[in-house]
């Protein structure tokens, strides 16, 4: 919930209070001034009273100066009580709900206009890590998660990233991801089915999309593949050669986890495809290698070309391994692709 909004919600719960207590005050008022007036007689004759609707005197003032008086009393603080709230109503119904529908709206425009995205499935603590990577790396994102109450904290914390609250196992919320356009997707919900139905959609809507999917269960992940995933990634798998490298190459292990923990440079290891008519196509990879550090060239066959001198030029279809920040990827990026 954003500041304003908690403000406001402060306010309310304060005016209905004081509006409470007016409702008492009057009605205990009455009572007293009239003994012979019951509850409900009171309550009636201190709400129409506050709220000026004069339907006659219920409650016998006709020969009471007190009870006149005391009237007066009432209707200036009760008046003045119901301005103040019907206002915060008002102001957090208008602020809540009308700003919740502008805002949406206004994200709907934004990933509209978005091509060549990612999406990420489930913003669960993966689906976070995930989007924080595509953040810190320069790299448009869409989230969709199906729980309604990380949509605030989340558009709070990625303001340059889109977010779709749904059930990204139908169709027409993959659609308003912009699933069509998008160049991948990582679906880490945490159920397998779940993520099997999504990778099937996904790959049926964009035949070319790239599909990384989760899989708790090893035994799930060949369905995840012929069902259209890329790649399956296994939690379980993953943490157990992790925990064996922290054991056999701690020192490659620390420099990887202060690589991807660094906030000034964002140093990653990253990929460039030369697609065919590039500007590098043919020519030697020395430019290159004076803007980043190149690593290896995998060739359009699967074979990798490591650590290649300045001379060596490359072939249409290969990719490109290289270190570097967000902005020289950037930088290699324009050069291959012109």
């Amino acid at each position: 919930m954003t500041e304003s909004l908690v403000i406001l919600k402060e306010k309310l719960h304060l005016s209905s209070w004081a509006f409470l207590g007016v409702l008492v005050y009057g009605s205990a008022g009455y009572m007293i001034i009239d003994p012979s007036a019951s509850l409900v007689d009171a309550l009636y004759m201190t709400v129409i009273t506050v709220t000026t609707v004069g339907y006659g005197e219920f409650v016998d003032l006709s020969h009471s100066a007190i009870g006149r008086l005391f009237t007066i009393s009432l209707i200036f603080t009760g008046m003045g009580v119901i301005l103040y709230f019907v206002s915060n109503v008002t102001a957090f119904l208008i602020d809540g709900s009308l700003k919740k529908i502008f805002s949406k709206k206004r994200m709907r425009k934004m990933i509209s206009r978005m091509s060549g995205h990612y999406i990420v499935c489930g913003v669960g603590t993966m689906g976070e890590h995930v989007i924080e990577e595509l953040n810190r790396t320069k790299r448009p994102a869409v989230a969709i998660d199906i729980n309604p109450c990380i949509e605030e904290t989340f558009r709070e914390r990625y303001p340059g990233a889109g977010y779709i609250q749904g059930d990204a196992s139908e169709n027409d919320i993959l659609m308003a991801a912009g699933v069509e356009r998008a160049s991948g997707i990582v679906i880490c919900t945490d159920n397998d089915k779940d993520n099997l139905v999504i990778t099937i959609s996904a790959r049926q809507i964009n035949p070319s999309i790239r599909v990384v999917a989760r899989c708790s269960e090893t035994k799930h992940a060949e369905k995840l593949r012929r069902a259209g995933a890329n790649s399956v990634v296994s939690s379980n798998f993953i943490g157990g050669m992790r925990m064996v490298s922290e054991m056999v190459r701690p020192s490659v292990v620390s420099f990887l986890d202060t690589m991807l923990r660094e906030h000034q440079n964002n140093y990653r290891i990253e990929e460039c495809p030369v697609p065919k008519g590039s500007p590098m196509e043919e020519k030697s990879v020395g430019e290159l290698k004076r803007r980043i550090l190149l690593l290896a060239v995998i060739l359009p066959g699967g074979d990798y070309v490591m650590n290649p001198s300045d001379d060596y030029r490359l072939l249409p279809g290969s990719t490109l391994v290289f270190m570097g920040s967000p902005s020289e990827r950037q930088s290699v990026e324009s050069i291959v692709n012109g």
